[in-house]
C-alpha cells in the first residue's frame, strides 16, 4: 500500500519531480558517486596503476600518527586564530562606517571593498607572491629605501603563515563586510531614532543595539570562515607551496601531496576524511553555540 501511494503521488506530480530531477542526477553523479567511492578508497591500498589492496582502518591509523598530517591541522588553526578575528572585526567596522548616513562615496568605497573578493583567488596570491617576494618583492624595496631590515615573508617558518593571514584578510574582507552591511541594513531604522531621542552616543548605539541585532550575522561569518579556513588550499600551494619545511602546509595541499603526487590515494581519501572530520567539529560546535546564545538573548 505503501509502494503503491508513493508511487501514485510521483505520478501526480510528476512533471514537478521532472524540474527537479537534474539537481538530484547531477549531485548524485559529481557528489555522492564521488563521496562514497573515496569513502571506499580509503580502506584501501591504492597507488596509480596498481590493484586495490583492501587495509580496513590501515590508513586512519598511520594518519592518527602521521606528524607531518597533525602540523598541518595546527598550521591552520593558527591562521584560523589569527585571521577569523582580525578580518571579523575589521569587516563589522568597515560595514559601520558604509552604513552611516553621512559616509560619502559609499558605493565606491563597497565596490572598492568587494573587488578582491570577485578577483581569482590564483591572480591575488601570484601578485602577493610578487608582492612578498624576499629579494625583489615590493614590500621588501619599500623596507630597504626608509632603511629597515628586509623581512622573510615566504621563507621565515614564523613570517610564511602570516603572510598567509594577510593575503586571506584582504581577499575575504570585502565578503565579510557586505554580509556584515545587509546585517546592519536589516535593522529598522526607527530603532536608530529611538536610541538618539535617548539620547545614546554612537558607542553605546553600537555595542547595545547594532551588535547585538547582527548576532546571527556574525556567527554566519565565523562558521563560514572556520570552513574556509580549515580546508585552505590555492593560497599556501601558490604562496610558499606548504614551506618552508611544513610551516605553512595545509590538511588540503597535504591530501593533494599525497594523493597526486606521491599517488598514495587511498591514503589521500583517508586525508580527505579525516580533515572533513575536523572541519566538522567546530563547525558544529560553533552552530550550537551561537544557537543557545540566540535563544539566550530572545528569551531576556
Amino acid at each position: 500500500m505503501k509502494s503503491q501511494g508513493l508511487g501514485h503521488r510521483i505520478l501526480r506530480y510528476k512533471h514537478a519531480y521532472a524540474f527537479i530531477a537534474p539537481f538530484f542526477v547531477i549531485f548524485a553523479v559529481f557528489g555522492l558517486y564521488p563521496t562514497a567511492y573515496s569513502l571506499v578508497l580509503s580502506f584501501h591500498e591504492w597507488s596509480a596503476n596498481q590493484p586495490w589492496t583492501f587495509i580496513a582502518l590501515l590508513n586512519y591509523g598511520k594518519l592518527l600518527g602521521d606528524p607531518v598530517f597533525w602540523t598541518s591541522v595546527w598550521n591552520v588553526i593558527y591562521i584560523y586564530l589569527v585571521n577569523v578575528p582580525a578580518m571579523v572585526i575589521l569587516s563589522v567596522i568597515i560595514a559601520v562606517v558604509l552604513n552611516s548616513p553621512y559616509q560619502r562615496f559609499k558605493d565606491f568605497f563597497r565596490v572598492t571593498y568587494l573587488i578582491p573578493y570577485v578577483t581569482s583567488v590564483l591572480s591575488i596570491t601570484i601578485v602577493f607572491f610578487v608582492v612578498f617576494d624576499d629579494s625583489r618583492g615590493l614590500v621588501n624595496l619599500l623596507l630597504s629605501r626608509v632603511g629597515l631590515t628586509p623581512v622573510h615573508w615566504l621563507t621565515s617558518k614564523k613570517i610564511a603563515k602570516l603572510s598567509i593571514d594577510i593575503l586571506v584578510t584582504w581577499k575575504w574582507l570585502g565578503y565579510n563586510m557586505i554580509i556584515a552591511l545587509a546585517g546592519l541594513q536589516s535593522i529598522d531604522t526607527q530603532v536608530y531614532d529611538a536610541c538618539r531621542i535617548d539620547g545614546a552616543g554612537t558607542l553605546r548605539t553600537f555595542f547595545r543595539i547594532s551588535l547585538p541585532l547582527i548576532r546571527p550575522v556574525v556567527g554566519f561569518q565565523l562558521i563560514m570562515a572556520t570552513i574556509g579556513t580549515l580546508t585552505m588550499f590555492t593560497e599556501p600551494y601558490i604562496l610558499t607551496d606548504g614551506g618552508p619545511g611544513y610551516a605553512s602546509l595545509t590538511p588540503v595541499l597535504y591530501l593533494y601531496r599525497s594523493a597526486f603526487k606521491f599517488f598514495q590515494l587511498g591514503y589521500g581519501a583517508a586525508i580527505a576524511f579525516l580533515t572533513f572530520i575536523v572541519v566538522l567539529i567546530p563547525s558544529v560546535v560553533q552552530v550550537r553555540v551561537w544557537a543557545e546564545r540566540d535563544r539566550t538573548y530572545s528569551a531576556t
